[in-house]
């Protein structure tokens, strides 16, 4: 049985509004039970498993920013990467974009997009210190504003 997460409803306003409300319910039905079902289910276990990822992304791209940020776990890329960053783009054409890019590859590709958004904050999360995790965590669980969507595309 799937369940509602938060940020949800705003993968499903996404589909509202670039198919409409004929043929989004069953483009939103098919995601739900082969793209996002992990994050849709009781436990958070899978979720989290997902973003364990993460470390090893960043540690084979990135051996030092990795180092850095060793003492936040990777719970910081939870919110973004369920929803599909859905919650945090607001303009039409950045996230209907950002969905053209992340549904035309693998599952996986959402949590290797969040990784490149990190490494391109990479000189302003080694201007916090490693040894405060809260305030990396804060950083990190937020989107850089502006944000250069086809350049992160092209590097994910």
């Amino acid at each position: 049985m799937l369940s509602y997460f938060q940020g949800f409803h705003d993968i499903v306003q996404v589909f509202l509004l670039v198919l409409g409300a004929d043929d989004a319910p069953a483009s939103v039905s098919h995601l739900s039970l082969l793209r996002i079902r992990d994050f849709m289910l009781p436990s958070l276990s899978a979720s989290l498993a997902h973003l364990r990822l993460l470390p090893s992304i960043l540690q084979a791209e990135d051996a030092n920013l990795c180092h850095h940020l060793s003492q936040t776990q990777p719970f910081f890329a939870l919110a973004a990467t369920i929803c599909l960053y859905a919650h945090d783009i607001e303009e039409y054409g950045d996230i209907a974009r950002l969905f053209d890019f992340l549904l035309a590859h693998g599952a996986v590709v959402s949590l290797y997009f969040f990784a490149v958004i990190v490494l391109s904050r990479r000189e302003e999360l080694f201007d916090i210190p490693a040894d405060e995790p809260e305030m990396l965590h804060s950083v990190l669980s937020k989107l850089p504003k502006p944000l250069d969507l086809e350049a992160l595309i092209s590097d994910t």
